[in-house]
């Protein structure tokens, strides 16, 4: 492999590839439907990120943009929303040296 940049693992895929760390603690409030995930996998308290997609539907409406396409794009949405079974890789808790669980998780295709 021809590496091109130092400290980044390049491919010739064609595809996406993302991948997250949060803390235990944030994922179990994920699954259980008591945070919420944008697109970039940022997980929020609920209550934030319902706060954050009004104003984020506001934005589209002043704008005239068709708000449930701007929203899935730039809002935050339940694990449910987004997770399809399909396109997600999950991999098994972890440890830091400092002793905090954490898990990682990421999506891969050529949806992205």
């Amino acid at each position: 492999m021809l590496q091109i940049r130092q400290g980044v693992f390049e491919t010739n895929s064609s595809s996406t590839h993302a991948i997250s760390v949060c803390s235990k603690a944030d994922w179990d409030m994920l699954q259980r439907g008591e945070a919420m995930i944008d697109r970039n996998l940022q997980i929020l308290p609920e209550a934030e990120a319902l706060e954050k997609n009004e104003n984020i539907r506001k934005y589209a409406e002043k704008h005239g943009w068709d708000v449930d396409d701007y929203l899935m794009d730039n809002g935050y949405i339940t694990w449910d929303e987004l997770y399809d079974g399909s396109e997600y890789e999950f991999y098994t808790k972890h440890s830091t040296v400092g002793g905090v669980d954490v898990v990682a998780f990421g999506y891969y295709g050529y949806d992205y």
